[in-house]
């Protein structure tokens, strides 16, 4: 059996792995630090962040007479939190075919990478909670089809919530290259019955008509996924329980902090722009029936006791941004090659291509054996201001 297993893991650690880089996408979309030192859960990884670079006036002379320039290079500290494992066990028959064939991957294996996939996938997605900017309405589907009449246009008609979201970019003057989008399969479905999304004319692209995806439209790539989180909660109209003045980032409302949450959002009655505020974060008052929101944008007008805001019901988030704006760091959890541990053996790897890595441990149980792939990694908001999120339906 220790041969059979030595001969067996680099196998299904390598095909485990390549499985792995198909399905974690986004970890290839944003700003990673990847390496093959081994780590633990709990270390704090420096992931480099791009400043802005000041230009001043060259004068000539016999030494330099202007300011020293800052040459340090920023960095966010990203803790590696997230120690995810998946199981699975493989069966005599399925381990021979491993042997015998350079390209089987047994069903209860690819189950395993998926979800562990999934997880890292999600844990990027998550971030939205960390955006102040949303375009589109909660509980509406962007990419509907144009009204007949244009003053009934909104945000979520035709291709202008692709537009607005653009506009948003280039406002924040994020670099043109490196910026995509998530959004569902409802909003893509939408999108794929628009003219600027599928007709090659005003596409300016094949893509859609040749492969069926949406590919990369307005300057930003397009991505589906069904990992995309709901916002929002039943709470509905409540009212305001503590006077605040114009500009303010916080409120008090009449609802329990435990029914509301960061990534949830609300309106103001009777507010003739009805704009989208996003919850940041939530704490109880003084108050316990009551809670202090603190929001990512500052309200736009003094509110008494007299105002009420309302609540979106629960909707699906999506996200535009561009790579700086989140930052993920993945490490090994072991050093690279075979190892023997209690029971059973480990093997930690890192793809050269990616810098994913992922390790397999083989346990022996009572009359049977364990496989388990598990990974670490941690992720965190950078830029917010370089992302926004784009609302949908429940």
């Amino acid at each position: 059996m220790p041969n059979q297993l030595e001969t067996l893991m680099p196998r299904i650690v390598a095909r485990g792995l390549l499985h792995f880089r198909e399905r974690a996408i986004l970890p290839r979309l944003v700003n990673s630090s990847f390496s093959s030192d081994a780590a633990r859960r709990g270390d704090a990884i420096d992931v480099p962040v791009s400043s802005p670079v000041a230009v001043s006036d060259v004068t000539p002379g016999k030494t330099f007479t202007g300011n020293i320039p800052d040459t340090s290079i920023s960095s966010v500290s990203i803790t590696l939190d997230n120690w995810k494992r998946a199981a699975f066990y493989l069966t005599d028959d399925e381990m021979a075919k491993i042997e015998s064939s350079a390209d089987f991957i047994p069903m209860q294996m690819a189950e395993a990478i998926h979800a562990l996939a999934g997880a890292v996938n999600q844990s990027i997605i998550d971030t939205h909670k960390l955006i102040a900017h949303g375009l589109g309405l909660p509980g509406e589907i962007p990419f509907q089809p144009m009204p007949s009449t244009i003053a009934d246009v909104k945000d979520w008609h035709g291709a202008t919530c692709a537009i607005q979201a653009r506009r948003f970019l280039n406002k924040a003057a994020a670099p043109k290259t490196g910026r995509f989008a998530i959004i569902d399969y409802d909003m893509e479905a939408n999108a794929l019955g628009l003219p600027q999304f599928h007709d090659a004319d005003k596409a300016g692209s094949t893509s859609v008509p040749m492969e069926g995806e949406i590919g990369r439209k307005f300057g930003i790539d397009w991505f589906s996924s069904d990992l995309l989180p709901n916002a929002g909660n039943s709470v509905g109209e409540v009212a305001i329980t503590q006077t605040a003045r114009a500009q303010a980032m916080t409120i008090t409302v009449n609802a329990s902090h435990s029914n509301i949450n960061p990534g949830d959002s609300f309106v103001i009655k009777n507010d003739a722009d009805q704009t989208v505020h996003r919850v940041k974060s939530v704490a109880a008052s003084s108050n316990s029936a009551h809670s202090d929101i603190t929001l990512h944008m500052p309200i736009g007008q003094a509110l008494n006791t007299s105002h009420k805001v309302i609540f979106k019901p629960t909707h699906k988030v999506g996200l535009v941004l561009h790579r700086d704006a989140v930052a993920l760091a993945m490490r090994p959890l072991s050093a690279a090659g075979l190892e023997s541990g209690l029971n059973g053996q480990i093997m930690s790897v890192s793809d050269p291509q990616t810098g994913l890595s992922l390790r397999l441990e083989v346990t022996r149980q009572y009359k049977q054996t364990m496989w388990e792939f598990d990974v670490l990694w941690g992720v965190a908001m950078m830029r917010p201001e370089l992302a926004c999120v784009i609302y949908g339906d429940a």
